[in-house]
């Protein structure tokens, strides 16, 4: 469970933990909607970028309903719905609920819910024990590759190497190697989920590889582990990108941008740029 800052200031925060979703709990106030009359900026913002990190399930929750009414939960409803549309999210893949935690209201049963006698759905967690994350066959099948998010090291354990699976498996005490080492070899002693022993890591996975024979001063995020007799990664010096602009701010040819690419943080520059539409087809 990544929380996730909502404020503008920690957007690179935001887009790292979103990064490692599965499924998106994005919090509407029908407090807030009620005196301002509208979805905030910084919620469209959210949306967006969920949809761009191509999070597959969304789920909208209206928080603060004790004091709220039917119309003001349906107005969000149908605002929030409109730009989910407009994004060409299909509503399969997105579901709406209202609740209060100070009241318990809808969370885990419908026994508080007498204020809002008009919602007859699901509680917010059947909503989320509804939703099955399948880890497909066909990427356990690919290269392994962990992208790593950070490293530490803890009294007792060990040097710890924190990253995501991205495709691929990996076995305990399997040999890996690491983007930026060469062609060195090393062997973890264990990998754990959770703090639990992991016998086998799967893609979607977010696990910790205890390797006492490395420097953590040369883990970086944004490294990438591979098995052992994977080919080395060589970095390419371009890549063409897939652009959703959240502000009206031009991007032309020359421009320095930094991108983040799972966990690194790279500054590139434009060479060209193509207008496409949901489609894939090039705009004049």
């Amino acid at each position: 469970l990544v929380d996730t800052p909502g404020h503008p200031d920690f957007i690179n925060n935001t887009i790292r933990g979103m990064s490692l979703a599965d499924v998106g709990i994005i919090m509407i106030s029908s407090d807030i909607y009620g005196r301002v009359g509208h979805i905030q900026l910084k919620t469209k913002e959210i949306i967006m970028i969920a949809v761009f990190l191509k999070i597959k399930y969304l789920i909208i929750v209206v928080s603060k309903i004790q004091d709220s009414t039917q119309d003001i939960y349906q107005s969000i409803v149908d605002e929030t719905e409109l730009i989910l549309r407009n994004l060409g999210v299909k509503n399969r893949y997105y579901r709406f609920v209202p609740v209060s935690s100070a009241y318990n209201i809808n969370i885990n049963d419908r026994n508080n819910n007498d204020r809002i006698e008009w919602y007859d759905g699901p509680t917010f967690l059947e909503i989320l024990g509804q939703i099955k994350i399948n880890r497909t066959q066909s990427l356990q099948k690919k290269p392994l590759r962990i992208i790593v998010k950070n490293s530490l090291s803890i009294t007792g354990v060990g040097n710890i190497i924190i990253g995501k699976v991205i495709s691929g498996t990996l076995e305990q005490k399997e040999s890996i190697k690491i983007s930026g080492f060469d062609e060195r070899v090393f062997r973890h002693q264990s990998t754990e989920f959770f703090h639990k022993n992991l016998p086998l890591a799967k893609p979607g996975h977010l696990i910790s590889i205890g390797c006492s024979d490395i420097n953590l001063n040369d883990i970086k995020s944004g490294l990438i582990c591979t098995s052992a007799d994977c080919d080395k990664i060589v970095p390419v010096d371009q890549f063409t990108a897939d652009i959703m602009m959240i502000e009206n701010t031009k991007i032309s040819p020359g421009r320095t941008l930094t991108i983040l690419c799972h966990y690194a943080k790279v500054g590139c520059r434009v060479i060209s740029v193509r207008r496409i539409d949901r489609n894939g087809n090039i705009l004049k």
